[in-house]
């Protein structure tokens, strides 16, 4: 089974990233401030809009059926489903 969450080991490409000269900031959402949390998702905002950073979307789903989603997650953690990215939850 493929670890995911907390337990997932992803493959980090350090070549490339040091040959293009890049930094990785991050810290633990839990540990943030409310501050915090608020200047980042400024910054991935403003990200977004401007083309900088580009989100991957598995799904798109009505918040009518958030629960659902949630089980679609739920299979997917224990490797019944395969997601390529996040689910969207729309009013």
């Amino acid at each position: 089974m493929e670890r995911t969450g907390l337990d997932a080991l992803p493959v980090f490409p350090v070549g490339a990233f040091y040959t293009k000269d890049c930094s990785m900031h991050g810290f633990a959402i839990t540990n943030a401030t409310s501050q915090e949390l608020k200047d980042c998702a400024k910054t991935i905002n403003d990200a977004l809009a401007n083309s900088k950073l580009k989100s991957r979307i598995s799904r798109i789903m009505p918040l009518a059926e958030a629960a659902a989603a949630h089980r679609l997650l739920e299979d997917s953690q224990r490797g019944l489903v395969k997601l390529s990215g996040k689910i969207i939850l729309a009013l």
